[in-house]
Order: C-alpha cells, then structure tokens, then sequence
C-alpha cells in the first residue's frame, strides 16, 4: 500500500488521523487540521493548517454544486450546473458520455477507458493523444503524461490542490493513497466481515463502485455494482 501513492513517511503513527462519528475529521498527513460534514456526511469544509480551505455547497439530495479554494492569497470557484461546469463565473467545459467540450474553443475531447471504466487514454477530434494515465491497482496514478483534465480513475474527479487528492464518488470521498473511503459505508451492515471504508472490499481488481455506495455477486462469481 505504501507504492500506491506518495505519502507521508510517517503514515504508521496513528494519531495522524481522527475520526469523529465515523468520519475522518483530521489528516496531519496532508496539513489537514478539521474536516466538517453536512447531515449527509458530506465533507461541508476542510481546513489545512496553514488556513488553507476548501469549501463545498450541495443541493439537498447531496449533489454537488459549487467547491471554492482558497489556498494562499487565490480563491477559485467551481460550480457545476448538470453537465456544464464553470470556473469563476466562467463556463469551461461540458461533459459528455464520451468526453467533454472545452466550451473556450469549443473542442471535443474523447476519453479512451480501460473494463473498469478508468480514463486511460484523452484524445482530440483529430485523434492527436493529449493524456495518458497509468494507475496503481486502489486508484492512485503512479505514471501520467500530461494533466489537461481531473477525470481519472473509475471516471471520477479527482482534486489534487493542495495535495488533498480525492476522488469524488458522490455518495462518499475516496483517498486512493490508502485505498479507503472517508467516511463509513451506507451499505456495511451487508458486508459484517469487510471493513466499512475499504474500496471494494479490498478487490479492486475485480469490482467497482461507481458511487462509493455499493457492489454485488452474480451467480457467475462476478462482481458488479448494483444500482439501488
């Protein structure tokens, strides 16, 4: 796990993270000193010790639609409106099933996915390869050419800024430096035996988790996940 992504060499001691009603609420690790949840138990604001933060709004069934970053003396705004996405004020991009537009020259951009549905390839209209990423088996991306867009493993948005690195899942936020969510899986009372934060059971090989909610068994012995 330690290959997986860069961390702190540190990462045995234990009080570098905190948890409080199953949420992780502090990671020294990465300067994080508070991390504050909304009744969904989304992350609602985290706080970096240098006073760094980055702040999220959602609408009341937990979609998101705006992050702010403040980081420093720069603040950035991110608002998602369905499929578009703004950057301080400004709309930039579109997203598709295949890709997205970058509405400032209007240009398609394609991804290519791998049977898990991370985005390994991004191309042109013209085919001209414009990224390239390489993961380690939990998410992290261990080899990267380019870095024109945050839709990386699974198709999920990661945020790298301020060296938070999570992936957005929707229902809960994951840490693929540790292969673990950060707050409690909705469905753990179904899997006793598994730990209620680990990423697919801690099989990322053969499942997926497309919302950090849940995934199932067939008969054939595959897994998939299930939408409920």
């Amino acid at each position: 796990m330690f290959n997986n992504a860069p961390f702190n060499k540190n990462f045995f001691t234990v009080w570098l993270t905190t948890y409080d009603n199953g949420n992780l609420a502090q990671d020294l690790n990465k300067g994080i000193e508070d991390i504050q949840y909304n009744c969904l138990n989304l992350p609602r604001l985290i706080k970096f010790k240098d006073q760094s933060t980055i702040t999220y709004t959602y609408a009341a069934d937990g979609t998101k639609l705006r992050v702010e970053h403040k980081i420093g003396n720069s603040t950035t705004r991110t608002t998602y409106c369905s499929n578009v996405i703004y950057e301080d004020g400004t709309a930039k991009c579109l997203l598709t099933e295949e890709g997205y537009v970058s509405l400032d020259g209007r240009e398609y951009h394609y991804y290519l996915k791998d049977h898990q549905g991370n985005n390994r390839v991004l191309v042109n209209k013209n085919g001209g390869v414009e990224e390239i990423n390489h993961y380690y088996p939990f998410g992290g991306v261990f080899a990267s050419e380019e870095n024109v867009q945050p839709y990386k493993y699974n198709g999920k948005e990661l945020d790298a800024k301020k060296g938070l690195n999570w992936y957005d899942y929707g229902v809960r936020q994951y840490d693929a430096a540790l292969g673990i969510f950060t707050t409690v899986d909705p469905s753990s009372e179904k899997y006793y035996p598994t730990s209620p934060y680990v990423y697919c059971g801690g099989d990322p090989i053969n499942r997926i988790d497309p919302t950090g909610a849940d995934w199932y068994k067939d008969s054939d012995g595959n897994y998939h996940w299930a939408e409920r």
